[in-house]
């Protein structure tokens, strides 16, 4: 069965940024407001479109991971985000005309059949966090991947909650996942968590 699963896995790596958006909505309307949605690589992201990716991620994980046992290392994390290679991004810009809307990423994914969810904070609860994952679960499906897994920082209980509500749980890889018949205290505490969603 891992066979399958890693050939699976290559075919969706190795799939140009076009296969990948086939089925992805160029605009959704959430809560009344409108917004557009781009898949992209790397190579294709201009540098304020980095800049402001990375400004998100930035302001919504710095604090969290450097007091985690990930840590915080802008340059090993930048290159983890930018990777030239592996890294996809669905980016999400709001389409309504204002002055603080002049085609700014607001919101983004990060994936490489791992992902990262970031949302600017003044754009949370519109749904577009929801909207993201549930693009790369539909991608997921189509590469006839088994399941979307995702880490999340304990400390971070709204995304957790998050997570949770849209069917994710606590996968059997995550240092403290307490299978059946064990006791917690079989396993080693842990700030992160390690979750699924079984397609």
């Amino acid at each position: 069965m891992a066979r399958r699963v890693s050939r699976y896995v290559k075919q969706a790596n190795e799939a140009t940024a076009a296969q990948l958006a086939r089925d992805l909505p160029s605009t959704v309307c959430l809560k009344d407001t409108n917004f557009n949605a781009e898949l992209k690589r790397t190579p294709q992201l201009s540098s304020e479109e980095r800049r402001v990716i990375w400004d998100i991620i930035d302001t919504n994980m710095r604090d969290l991971a450097s007091g985690s046992s990930m840590g915080w290392d802008v340059q090993e994390k930048k290159n983890e985000l930018f990777d030239p290679v592996t890294s996809r991004f669905i980016v999400v810009r709001c389409s309504e005309p204002s002055p603080d809307n002049v085609d700014i990423i607001k919101a983004f994914v990060m994936f490489k059949f791992d992902y990262e969810v970031q949302v600017a904070e003044s754009w949370r609860r519109y749904g577009i966090g929801r909207f993201l994952v549930d693009q790369i679960i539909q991608i997921a499906r189509r590469f006839k991947m088994q399941k979307v897994l995702l880490t999340v920082l304990k400390a971070n209980k709204g995304a957790s909650r998050f997570y949770t509500s849209m069917g994710f749980s606590k996968d059997e890889t995550s240092p403290d996942y307490v299978p059946e018949g064990a006791t917690d205290e079989d396993v080693e505490p842990c700030d992160y968590d390690i979750m699924s969603l079984v397609l």
